[in-house]
């Protein structure tokens, strides 16, 4: 019988991830997707510091931030809203003064620098080739924060741009030194309706390629051929018929994880889930010997040193649980 569909087996990268060092995620909402998987399986991982960005050349551009630590053109005060936002950030990263906007930015900025000088690998997540700019600060921004149409200009990027745009924060000290996953996201932009995505599409596709041909640090997972060729059905898409469903994601993440993820993180994530899923087991008994020698043996897969103290929190909370019902912590 031939088979249904055409399975997308990604090639292996050069390198692997492990465990042991931290991971940076920027870009779309693909990025946070992939980044909260492996915040899951207690990854060290910092998604997104500015929140959700779509375009590459922002991407790079908050990249080159974090050796200059400087936002400050780019404030701008909502009267409607009472609010102070900055066009190089998402609008969920917003304050009531440009003082504890600037600080709160300023502190991400230090987030990210102390995580890019760990890190191993750092993984981008290109969502569109359309970019707005604007016209008075002269430069592409990330967030329009409902400003007047007037006030921006809209394009599409070209392959050069997207691809230049990039290879100016690879070829940087900042990026020096580390792997790169690059991946095009499988969310739909239809805003510009949908023969204009699949150009958008296309055009950071391209880039991407010719990025990776010529980076030996750079790496393309297929992200968006899972998807769109692999999975192939709106089935695997969410109520709005743009997002992949948590099916799709879970697919997705699971080909990442065999391709991506060395041995050793691969059981590590693997047994931090089944740590996770008992943290989320509700007890029939919760005062009874069953409910003690429940939580004993949890607390004791908490803390093996398997684990390097990431369950701490949890541990606590089931020591506190323990110490409630009469059951004397391990």
């Amino acid at each position: 019988m031939h088979p249904f569909r055409t399975i997308v087996q990604p090639q292996k990268p050069a390198f692997r991830l492990n465990f042991r060092r931290p991971i940076v995620l920027m870009g779309s909402c693909f990025a946070s997707e992939i980044g909260q998987k492996l915040q899951n399986g207690k990854f060290e991982v910092l998604t997104n510091p500015f929140g959700t960005i779509f375009n590459p050349l922002v991407l790079s551009n908050l990249l080159q931030f974090s050796n200059e630590a400087d936002f400050s053109p780019f404030y701008i005060y909502n009267a409607s809203q009472g609010l102070w936002h900055n066009f190089m950030a998402h609008s969920s990263l917003s304050a009531h003064s440009q003082d504890a906007l600037a600080s709160l930015l300023g502190n991400r900025l230090e987030t990210l620098q102390a995580a890019l000088q760990q890190s191993s690998c750092v993984i981008l997540t290109l969502g569109t080739a359309f970019v707005y700019k604007h016209l008075v600060l002269n430069t592409t921004i990330a967030n329009c924060h409902r400003e007047p149409a007037s006030v921006f200009e809209k394009k599409m990027l070209s392959v050069e741009e997207v691809k230049n745009s990039l290879a100016q924060v690879l070829n940087s000290s900042i990026l020096k030194n580390k792997s790169i996953i690059l991946t095009v996201s499988p969310v739909r932009h239809i805003k510009d309706s949908l023969e204009l995505n699949s150009v958008s599409k296309a055009v950071l596709r391209l880039a991407v390629h010719e990025l990776v041909q010529e980076h030996a640090s750079a790496y393309y997972f297929p992200a968006f051929e899972l998807l769109n060729d692999d999975l192939r059905d709106y089935r695997f898409y969410a109520e709005d018929m743009l997002h992949p469903s948590k099916v799709a994601t879970d697919y997705i993440f699971e080909k990442f994880s065999e391709i991506c993820l060395d041995e050793e993180s691969q059981s590590f994530w693997r047994n931090c889930l089944k740590i996770q899923a008992m943290l989320a087991h509700k007890l029939q008994e919760t005062k009874g010997q069953a409910a003690v020698k429940f939580l004993k043996k949890l607390l004791l897969d908490m803390e093996a040193s398997y684990f390097e103290g990431r369950f701490q929190e949890e541990a606590r909370a089931v020591r506190s649980q323990l110490h409630t019902i009469g059951g004397e912590a391990c």
